[in-house]
């Protein structure tokens, strides 16, 4: 676990429309952004012990997604299943769905970003 003093933690909130079946993220980024230098390979490694699903949303900011795929990398090689929810295309993001077991994406997301 990485703690800032005086940080927090990125969060979403989803609106659901069930009338016209649609959904609006409000994503607030955590504070500071997480780096990779952040994330120690023997810390990264005890953190990942007894864990069965790793999950990534799709609109993590360039840090974060930087740090994203050092712990990605680290669950594909232990075999942990990762879950990527894919909202856009994104520089990067293909290196993270190119990790996943599991992509969510919606019906417009661009089906030739998918896997190279």
């Amino acid at each position: 676990m990485v703690v800032s003093k005086g940080g927090h933690s990125t969060f979403s909130y989803v609106v659901v429309d069930s009338q016209t079946k649609t959904r609006t993220c409000i994503y607030t980024p955590g504070y500071p952004p997480m780096i990779p230098e952040d994330l120690s390979k023997s810390n990264l490694s005890s953190d990942l012990d007894d864990v069965r699903l790793v999950y990534f949303d799709g609109v993590l900011q360039e840090t974060e997604l930087l740090s994203a795929l050092v712990v990605a990398r680290e669950a594909h090689q232990r075999n942990i299943p990762i879950v990527v929810d894919a909202e856009s295309k994104r520089e990067r993001v293909d290196d993270l769905l190119n990790l996943a077991t599991y992509v969510v994406c919606s019906a417009r997301f661009p089906q030739a970003s998918l896997f190279h």
